[in-house]
């Protein structure tokens, strides 16, 4: 079964859409170092297009064939994640109850044509991958469901403690080469399975822009996601003073996120379209958190958010850059403080790691400003060196995190460069120091479609052994 599958999947990673052209292929052009890390294959690549529900089974299809429990499997992992700390009160049946009561909630935020659209996307999903729709519902929107179910009924319990790590940098203007814009995006994550689990999809939507995304096996993008004309990244901050709600004004950040960059045709637009849905209001670890980027060829936007306020960070003279601290005062007063960490006979600042990220970074910015291009930002995203010390350190927070040298089963998960004026996105599965990039180009209607039929014909051509 498995060489059989495995077999499917390599169609599915290298399917020639017209003639010799590609729309996914490994960028032999950007060489990796030989070793660091185990994790440094090519990310496995989806095609799918129209309708929400059409599109999503040819996903959940392709995942199948990709691995037949590699669905399941997530989905158990995600219930998991969702029970924690209060299996012992309430069973999952229980935690099933209110999910229409939810939907219903928040069509009334989000619209009922925008819950509709990514509802029907998610059973489509579930249909192709062969598992029922509440576990692709827990998968996509577990966490913020978590808290709507607690505050429902009343229940005295914790959402979720937890932090991640992560990088985005933008670079224009005089930065660059050619002064068209480039921008990043680095996951960084705890290594086990689910979270280390991704795959690349190549979509065009039988409404709003064309997408490509790196995503969590079966959610339906979020965070690093670029459409044709947009590129939006999401970063966890911090704990905001003002109560997460679980019926935030503008709905699950997922789902909002998602359709700001399906429809939205510019950074300013989709920024409007942020606000009209009342900000980023609540924040879950299954969404973009409190850092919102918001990328277009000739603007980046660059948002720390709290629940109660929205802040821009300046552009600098052709780039921006963030990671998980505080950089706007204005911002400061909106969330905990967080507590030095014992560590031997002293206390470490819980945010020295990011702060450290953020100046490793913008020395290489500016060290390479003037000639910087996507291989140049990749370098910097791919890159060990640590200002603090002045040299590279994987046992530093550096922009490529490698948590084994460190105590920690964490690091980079998952790279995204994106150059919206080539059409282009690279992405890298693991480590981008040692992981292939695939460079995915948006391309037309037709191609998708023919490279989604051919997978999908294939599929259904290739025997399944039991």
């Amino acid at each position: 079964m498995r060489s059989s599958t495995f077999r499917v999947l390599f169609c599915l990673l290298f399917v020639a859409v017209s003639g010799d052209a590609q729309i996914a292929k490994v960028d032999e052009s950007l060489p990796r170092l030989d070793a660091l890390y185990p994790a440094r294959g090519p990310i496995p690549v989806i095609y799918a297009y129209g309708e929400p529900y059409e599109r999503g089974v040819q996903i959940g299809t392709q995942l199948r064939a990709f691995d037949p429990d590699i669905v399941p499997r997530m989905a158990a992992a995600r219930w998991d994640w969702v029970m924690t700390g209060i299996e012992h009160e309430i069973s999952r049946g229980e935690i099933l109850e209110l999910i229409p009561d939810y939907l219903e909630a928040i069509e009334e935020t989000m619209g009922k044509d925008i819950v509709d659209e990514y509802i029907g996307e998610m059973r489509g999903v579930a249909d192709g991958a062969q598992v029922p729709f509440n576990d692709l519902f827990i998968v996509n929107l577990g966490g913020h469901y978590r808290k709507y179910f607690i505050d429902e009924r009343g229940h005295n319990l914790s959402y979720y403690n937890g932090a991640d790590g992560c990088s985005s940098i933008a670079v224009w203007g005089k930065a660059t080469k050619d002064g068209k814009m480039i921008a990043s995006h680095n996951c960084d994550w705890a290594r086990n399975f689910p979270n280390n689990a991704h795959a690349a999809v190549v979509m065009h939507p039988a409404n709003g822009n064309p997408l490509i995304y790196a995503a969590p096996i079966g959610t339906w993008g979020s965070h690093h996601i670029a459409s044709d004309r947009l590129f939006v990244a999401g970063l966890a901050l911090g704990k905001p003073k003002a109560k997460p709600r679980y019926l935030m004004p503008g709905g699950p950040n997922g789902m909002l996120q998602r359709w700001i960059v399906q429809y939205a045709n510019s950074a300013a637009e989709a920024r409007s379209m942020l606000d009209s849905k009342g900000g980023v209001g609540d924040r879950g670890y299954a969404s973009p958190s409190g850092n919102v980027v918001y990328v277009d060829e000739n603007e980046a936007m660059y948002l720390q958010t709290a629940p109660d306020k929205i802040g821009r960070i300046p552009n600098e003279d052709g780039y921006n850059l963030v990671t998980n601290h505080v950089v706007l005062d204005e911002m400061r007063s909106h969330f905990v403080q967080r507590k030095p960490q014992a560590v031997g006979d002293g206390f470490v600042d819980p945010e020295a790691g990011s702060i450290n990220r953020r100046q490793s970074e913008k020395f290489l910015i500016e060290k390479n400003y003037g000639n910087l291009d996507v291989k140049g930002v990749i370098d910097i995203m791919s890159s060990h060196y640590d200002i603090s010390s002045g040299r590279d350190n994987i046992f530093a927070d550096t922009a490529c995190q490698h948590g084994e040298y460190k105590g920690r089963f964490s690091g980079t998960n998952l790279s995204t460069v994106v150059k919206l004026s080539e059409k282009s996105v690279w992405i890298a599965l693991g480590n981008p120091c040692v992981s292939p990039y695939t460079k995915l180009t948006f391309t037309s209607l037709e191609e998708v479609k023919r490279a989604a039929d051919l997978a999908m014909k294939r599929i259904a051509s290739t025997p399944t052994q039991q």
